[in-house]
């Protein structure tokens, strides 16, 4: 590294290594901290892999790089969508 025998340095990765058998579920903890710690999106809305889905109309997905966030809707508005294609 070019530095004086025995300096102490931090090794640090700007990419994560896609073939690290734990990669994705590190990153994916990681990403969940930011959306639902750091950001304040409440934890009770995320929807996951073999949980029931949350009450209500609204749910957070989570994965790797990617915050979506889903709401129920059971009617258009049918004026709104006319006057859009004019």
């Amino acid at each position: 590294m070019g530095l004086e025998s025995g300096t102490m340095v931090r090794p640090a990765l700007s990419v994560v290594p896609m073939g690290w058998h734990s990669a994705v579920g590190w990153v994916q903890e990681a990403v969940r901290d930011l959306v639902f710690r750091r950001a304040g999106i409440p934890k009770a809305l995320s929807a996951e892999k073999n949980r029931p889905l949350p009450p209500g109309k609204s749910f957070a997905v989570v994965y790797l790089d990617n915050y979506d966030e889903i709401e129920v809707v059971k009617t258009v508005d049918l004026e709104l969508t006319r006057r859009d294609k004019r």
